[in-house]
């Protein structure tokens, strides 16, 4: 059978770029147009001056060796030879003058917690013997679920671990802070996740950081993406960087390729939307053109489907922060942001990376969590030059002088801030958000759909996809892409 050979993609970000490598493995001719002009979306950061700014990167999962995920990373020359570092702690809170930290060490963070608070005692030992459990827990990245026969299904992923984050995806945060006794435990688990979100979505991301699945490699996401661009070169893809797309050209109800800014015409015989679902279902395809009801649901009922955004603030300094932790959770004397109220930050470090500092000056980033209300005050507030500058230039200097308080002996100097409407004009994010939408508790999550009913050969991809989001998620959904492709075609998929 004639291979049908080219595929269109739009969104040069790390599902895209995925998409274009097992694209190109599998014999296809892609071709990826991105509007900005590196590769990587969120992940490629942006200038503030001469300085080049990274995206806030907590951490990738899937840095453990002999895995799934690690094995598609590697695939993909997204880690290459690069080091990973595995920081110490995930996350350290202090309330009151105590202080209490989520170490990679369980047993250590057990052995405190329990010292800090006798009376959480069995609680604590509850939430540890889960992360232990989940921490075994594989994330199913071999193909998508559809295309699993009965046999492959069977022995997917970890049923005692999948059985636990089940339970707990009815639990909220907000629930489960209320089981604590002691302050600062309390604390602590309220600054990890949005309270009304999940218990589930905490527990995978720190078993997964326990399990030694979650690390940070050096040179950040950027360097990642690079490599990525540089594998699907190598493999013979074609990336078009500052290549707009106006929209998905459509004939008889199917994607015929796309059209840019330019009025360039590229034909495909696919079109993978790699970019914000937003984007292409609202302004890349014909208007009225038939969605699905749970996609749009999503948009539509906000009250059940919410986003988060946040406020952002990069620091530097050529000061040593010595043994500074990786993420630190404090009080500070209450401020505002738009309409809401600022009385904590989290500081992230990236002293450990010397390939993220420049000049000798390592990085550090205040990333403030917004409700999506946030978003539309910004975006108001942007009519207004003069308005919007003064209101960032005060936030700024307030988060500055809240963390020359905190940290006197970092002499840290401004870098940049950037507003919720900032990374949708920039990254075309939905309201400024960098995840999905977040799961309620007792709502059963339904996954994303990846095709749009009113035009065939066209496939929805990116982090939106998958329940938990993240750089992980858009890495799987950009290879689920081509073997859907391969699956529609009736085509081998070849490992």
């Amino acid at each position: 059978m004639k291979r049908v050979n080219k595929i269109a993609i739009i969104g040069g970000g790390i599902s895209g770029l995925a998409a274009g490598i097992w694209g190109q493995k599998q014999g296809f001719q892609t071709v990826i147009f991105d509007k900005n002009s590196a590769p990587g979306g969120f992940c490629a950061g942006w200038k503030a001056g001469v300085q080049q700014v990274g995206f806030c990167f907590r951490g990738l999962i899937g840095t453990k060796e002999n895995t799934v995920l690690n094995h598609l990373w590697r695939e993909t020359r997204a880690l290459g030879n690069t080091l990973i570092i595995q920081p110490e702690s995930f996350l350290s809170v202090s309330e009151n003058d105590r202080s209490i930290t989520l170490w990679q060490d369980l047993e250590r963070f057990e052995r405190e917690a329990k010292k800090l608070s006798p009376e959480d005692a069995p609680t604590i030992s509850m939430f540890c013997d889960a992360i232990r459990t989940i921490a075994e827990y594989e994330i199913p990245a071999q193909k998508p679920d559809e295309l699993l026969g009965p046999l492959e299904r069977l022995k997917a992923g970890n049923k005692e671990a999948e059985k636990l984050l089940q339970k707990a995806s009815e639990v909220s945060m907000k629930q489960f802070v209320n089981e604590f006794r002691n302050p600062v435990l309390r604390r602590l688990f309220s600054s990890v996740q949005p309270q009304n979100g999940t218990l589930a979505s905490f527990l995978f991301q720190y078993a997964m950081f326990v399990s030694g699945n979650y690390g940070l490699p050096v040179g950040g996401a950027a360097a990642m993406a690079r490599r990525m661009a540089e594998q699907y070169q190598r493999l013979g893809g074609v990336l078009r960087l500052n290549a707009t797309v106006e929209q998905i050209l459509t004939a008889n109800g199917a994607a015929r390729g796309v059209e840019l800014h330019s009025g360039e015409r590229y034909f495909a015989h696919w079109t993978i939307a790699a970019c914000d679902p937003d984007i292409t279902t609202h302004h890349l395809i014909p208007p009225n053109t038939e969605l699905d009801k749970n996609f749009q649901q999503r948009y539509e009922d906000r009250l059940h489907n919410p986003i988060f955004t946040g406020f952002y603030c990069a620091f530097r300094t050529n000061q040593d922060p010595g043994l500074m932790l990786h993420m630190q959770d404090f009080e500070v004397e209450p401020f505002s942001i738009g309409k809401t109220l600022i009385n904590r930050l989290c500081l992230i470090q990236s002293s450990y990376d010397s390939q993220l500092g420049q000049n000798a000056n390592a990085q550090f980033v205040c990333l403030i969590p917004q409700a999506e209300e946030s978003y539309n005050y910004w975006e108001e507030l942007s009519q207004n030059e003069v308005l919007y500058e003064a209101e960032t230039n005060k936030i700024m200097k307030k988060v500055l002088e809240q963390l020359r308080k905190r940290f006197p002996e970092l002499d840290l100097k401004p870098v940049c801030c950037a507003a919720p409407d900032f990374f949708s004009r920039r990254f075309g994010a939905y309201h400024g958000t960098w995840s999905p939408f977040v799961t309620l508790p007792g709502i059963k999550y339904q996954p994303m759909p990846f095709t749009v009913p009113g035009v065939r050969r066209l496939l929805l991809s990116g982090q939106w996809m998958h329940a938990e989001g993240g750089l992980h998620a858009a890495l799987i959904e950009g290879r689920f892409s081509i073997q859907r492709i391969c699956h529609k075609e009736r085509l081998p998929f070849s490992e």
